[in-house]
């Protein structure tokens, strides 16, 4: 059993799963298994997550690239992998978070969201999708 499916057992009962994967989502060149592909998130891992219960959270610096475009990507890597009830994302100048909300979790985080911008105006743009 790969070490990431033996390490999900420890989540049970857990609403929130954060990752923070050192470089990016998956890339063809870093097939899962092979050398440094642990610095990438799968969305097989990511999916399976969400598949368990768990509101999942992801946090990425932002890489070379239009940023509207590579959060359009990523959110709709998300609904399409994970058919999400609500997805949010937190930017800042260089990073940004995306949250997959499970339905029982959706209005908690609108919430906690509204609540962030509010607090962090200017400094954190959140978008839901």
């Amino acid at each position: 059993m790969p070490l990431f499916h033996r390490n999900a057992r420890s989540f049970r009962g857990v609403d929130l799963v954060f990752f923070d994967p050192d470089n990016d989502f998956e890339v063809a060149s870093k097939p899962l298994g092979r050398r440094d592909s642990s610095k990438y998130l799968f969305w097989e891992e990511m999916a399976s997550t969400y598949a368990a219960g768990h509101s999942v959270l992801v946090y990425q610096h932002f890489v070379r690239a239009n940023r509207e475009s590579f959060v359009e990507r990523i959110v709709e890597g998300i609904v399409a992998r994970m058919d999400a009830s609500k997805v949010f994302s937190f930017r800042t100048s260089h990073v940004v978070f995306f949250l997959a909300s499970q339905p029982g979790h959706a209005e908690y985080f609108y919430r906690r969201a509204e609540h962030a911008s509010r607090v962090w105006e200017g400094q954190i743009r959140v978008s839901q999708h």
